[in-house]
């Protein structure tokens, strides 16, 4: 199956932008559980619960996935319930896939079953805790989307991020329904239209303006 390879946004709460990192000489038992991205370089014998799951090459994951986007180079033993996914090159994977999208690249296995399932704007924020301020923008038909875990990296330590601005991709204004959060490390935007370009598998070229760079991601990333 050739799908594009980027992952989609996904909706955390306030600390959808920290992110924890197991690296190649850890050796974890015991279940994970929060808001934000984990990278995950060493093994984890037990039941991971996230926003975003990056499992790295020569990484292993003994126990069930349940996330918004799953990124997946090493293997995976258990289920995995995640809305969009992953599969890369010489990844492995043990167990039932539940998915809204999905991208594998050539040379993957899967032994198990694929399930596709619509997509749910709320399913996005499901593991997250609820707190006032996301109840309010539910409310008002908005959700939170971050950056990929790649783009977050470099915003967070470029000196310019609290300038930033965005446009689409050819340099027009961005459309109402998108605006930067507060601290420039992700989006708030409509659930209806992100749903609507969803539905019919159109994604939006943007562009984020930090200082003198620019860094251009999809919105929403589809197959």
């Amino acid at each position: 199956m050739n799908t594009e390879k980027k992952i989609n946004t996904f909706t955390p709460n306030n600390n959808e932008n920290q992110i924890a990192i197991i690296g190649k000489q850890f050796d974890i038992k015991g279940d994970l559980n929060g808001v934000g991205a984990v990278i995950i370089s060493g093994k984890i014998e037990g039941n991971i619960s996230a926003t975003q799951v990056v499992i790295e090459r020569g990484a292993k994951v003994l126990g069930d996935i349940a996330c918004t986007q799953i990124d997946i180079s090493g293997h995976v033993r258990g289920q995995i319930d995640a809305t969009d996914v992953v599969i890369r090159e010489k990844a492995s994977i043990e167990g039932d896939l539940s998915y809204s999208t999905i991208a594998m690249e050539s040379g993957s296995v899967v032994s198990g079953k694929l399930k596709q399932v619509p997509l749910k704007p709320s399913s996005a924020i499901a593991n997250a805790p609820a707190n006032p301020q996301q109840q309010a923008l539910q409310s008002q038909g908005l959700i939170r989307v971050a950056f990929p875990v790649d783009l977050s990296r470099k915003l967070q330590i470029h000196e310019s991020r609290m300038s930033a601005h965005l446009s689409l991709e050819d340099g027009s204004a961005a459309p109402a329904w998108i605006s930067l959060n507060q601290d420039k490390l992700g989006l708030t935007v409509g659930s209806l239209e992100l749903k609507q370009l969803q539905e019919k598998s159109q994604k939006l070229a943007m562009r984020l303006h930090v200082g003198s760079q620019y860094f251009d991601f999809s919105l929403p990333v589809t197959r």
